[in-house]
């Protein structure tokens, strides 16, 4: 049984950025029209002086997206001319000390031709802060029947309580995330984020910023298909808030809670109900311990059914730059890879 949709606007727009991150700027001359965009790069790291800068603004419409000029500043100043275009959006990317730093989405209008936006930014550090997490997010959003597998996304709001941004050691390794049982294939969600599987651990390389940074996985894990069930489990890599596991109530017959975990109350996602089991106040090595019977079920499909793809990669890495906010865009729909529950 598959499913199939339309690439959503705000997939296309991340996939538009993904290309334009992965790939050299090509600098496009707007012409103006009375649109501009200023605004301040500020320097976060008390005790620290701002560097020479280099500021871009990208514009991305239906077409895709293009660098419309770039300046170098020194004393953190900067000012575009860009043309008023509501179908247009325009955003503000910093890339300081190799760390990018991209602003809120911006619209001018005939009605409204200039916006402001300011950026911090932050020196680097490869000593490790005392880390924590807030939340640890566990979700199923693929379930193939035929080869006993589901895909699972993971996303892991670290805090980091210093004013430098945490680099890794010299490996570059930000956080080290315990794969979960019978992982078969794990890394990033998209093509702006490093993370590779080593044995049974996932060691990310997405920079930790001051204040909270997402950091996301997604893992294809394999259950026994006789025992038409799978045990999750959710380990903390540092001390955490709240670990939680979520699951389509389309998947599953059943849900229990094991060893400490709760239920906690069914969300809502484009339409689907999730089943949401929780643990709270864990330490590092703890863990979350939930198992999903009754896989083998015939269900209908939704878009939450269908597999990661490169869009939906795309989405999170939006979500992921423009903060939690963007979190619903993981769900739009994906252009490739378009399989449902597979019966």
């Amino acid at each position: 049984m598959t499913a199939r949709f339309v690439q959503s606007p705000l997939a296309a727009f991340a996939a538009a950025l993904v290309v334009l991150f992965s790939t050299p700027s090509v600098a496009v001359a707007g012409d103006g029209n009375g649109g501009r965009i200023s605004g301040i790069v500020e320097m976060g790291t008390a005790g620290a002086t701002l560097q020479e800068t280099m500021v871009t603004l990208l514009a991305v419409d239906e077409s895709g997206a293009s660098s419309t000029g770039e300046q170098t500043t020194t004393d953190g100043e900067f000012a575009f001319d860009a043309e008023p275009d509501p179908a247009r959006r325009y955003l503000v990317r910093v890339r300081y000390q190799n760390i990018e730093y991209l602003s809120q989405p911006i619209t001018l209008t005939p009605e409204a031709p200039e916006a402001t936006r300011d950026l911090v930014v932050y020196e680097t550090t490869r000593e490790a802060p005392d880390l924590s997490i807030e939340s640890s997010v566990v979700t199923a959003v693929g379930l193939d029947r035929a080869q006993a597998e589901l895909t699972l996304i993971r996303q892991d709001t670290v805090r980091n309580p210093s004013d430098r941004v945490y680099i890794g050691s010299e490996d570059g390794v930000t956080l080290r995330t315990p794969a979960p049982d019978g992982v078969l294939e794990a890394g990033p969600l998209n093509e702006l984020e490093k993370a590779r599987l080593e044995g049974q651990v996932v060691a990310n390389e997405t920079p930790l910023r001051p204040g909270l940074t997402a950091v996301s996985s997604a893992y294809r894990v394999g259950y026994d298909r006789a025992d038409d069930r799978y045990v999750l489990r959710v380990t903390a890599p540092l001390p955490t808030d709240r670990l939680v596991a979520r699951i389509p109530q389309s998947f599953v017959r059943a849900v229990e809670p094991l060893e400490g975990a709760e239920p906690a109350a069914d969300e809502e996602l484009e339409g689907e109900r999730l089943t949401v089991v929780e643990r709270g106040g864990v330490r590092e090595g703890e863990a979350l311990l939930v198992e999903w019977r009754g896989l083998a079920g015939s269900v209908a499909t939704n878009p939450l059914t269908e597999p990661l793809g490169a869009a939906i990669g795309a989405a999170v890495a939006l979500a992921l730059l423009l903060g939690a906010g963007g979190a619903a865009a993981w769900w739009r729909s994906r252009p490739d890879r378009q399989a449902g529950v597979d019966a």
